[in-house]
């Protein structure tokens, strides 16, 4: 009909035929690209790897990779990186490793994301991921949040809660003295990298559990004193926490701190903590988280406050107040 598809049209078809796996029509396409000289982005062929990977054709994703300069495109560490994960992920670690010594060979660099990748090679062996953390210092490659928490997934999937909390403590004192790797944005701003809520949560859950809350709260303090704010799940792991130990009081002032950061817990942790206090003969303080409740118009449902009562009579407390709260 005279007309002539341009680039975007020929990228959105190949993506639809990938993502519905016809890659019989994928590589009849690219045949027709490459033979009328249409000039083919990066992104489009990082696409195509990433689709033959979720689909196993592995080696269909490393041809192409190989391939992309006869479409007139140049590889760079986007396109690579495509294909090293794709290695990694179906266990080719010997084709991974042929990959990553011939990357300046293909004049790539390595980057961040390089690194994440090849942590994940490593990842049953601690001692190699934690070198090739040490590699990318020497190349002066900035790790990202995602490089420690790559790290310490693996050792915390392992069960290996020691090798979590000596890696985070290597980290911290990196961030203090060698990994002060500043970088400028538009604006000449510095920024350095730092642990996460995602990391200092991790370690607080496996405190909390572990019953030693002390170390978790200090973990808590840590993290603010870093410049990194807790969220609602920080607090509520905290006073969970704090309510399995039977340190009700202890867990009625993270509370208190997590209302104001405007945060609020689940209702079974409000239910836990209140039969707490009563138990504890803290009925004031019971009363002002029931307060706090109402204020934010929370309320609990007919079998938490029979619950409530329940524990209340059968301590054989006077419950009164507790009953006229519960008719208003």
């Amino acid at each position: 009909m005279g007309i002539k598809h341009d680039y975007p049209t020929y990228s959105r078809r190949l993506y639809k035929l990938a993502k519905s796996r016809n890659f019989q029509a994928v590589e009849t396409l690219l045949e027709y690209l490459k033979t009328h000289c249409v000039h083919c982005k990066e992104t489009l062929f990082i696409g195509l790897i990433q689709h033959y990977g979720k689909a196993k054709l592995v080696d269909k994703a490393i041809e192409l990779f190989h391939n992309m300069g006869s479409f007139n495109c140049s590889r760079s560490v986007h396109s690579f990186n495509a294909i090293l994960n794709v290695l990694i992920d179906h266990g080719h670690c010997e084709a991974a490793n042929e990959m990553l010594m011939s990357c300046s060979k293909m004049g790539i660099w390595l980057n961040s994301v390089s690194i994440n990748i090849m942590i994940k090679l490593e990842k049953g062996d601690w001692e190699m991921a934690r070198q090739v953390f040490d590699e990318m210092l020497d190349r002066e490659i900035e790790p990202i949040v995602v490089t420690y928490n790559c790290q310490t997934g693996f050792l915390w999937k392992s069960g290996d809660v020691e090798g979590v909390k000596c890696c985070f403590k290597i980290w911290l004192e990196r961030g203090r003295r060698q990994m002060r790797l500043l970088m400028f944005t538009c604006r000449d701003e510095k920024r350095r990298i730092k642990p996460d809520v995602v990391i200092y949560n991790m370690l607080i859950n496996y405190f909390c559990k572990e019953g030693k809350t002390a170390e978790a709260y200090r973990m808590l303090i840590d993290m603010q004193i870093a410049g990194c704010y807790p969220n609602t799940a920080t607090y509520r792991m905290m006073v969970d926490g704090f309510c399995k130990t039977g340190e009700f009081e202890e867990g009625l002032k993270v509370l208190n701190a997590m209302l104001m950061s405007r945060h609020f817990p689940r209702m079974e942790t409000v239910r836990c903590l209140i039969l707490g206090l009563l138990d504890k003969g803290k009925v004031d303080d019971a009363f002002f988280v029931l307060e706090e409740m109402k204020k934010r118009k929370k309320g609990f449902d007919f079998d938490s406050w029979e619950v409530v009562v329940k524990d209340s009579c059968t301590s054989d407390r006077s419950v009164s107040q507790l009953l006229d709260e519960l008719v208003v």
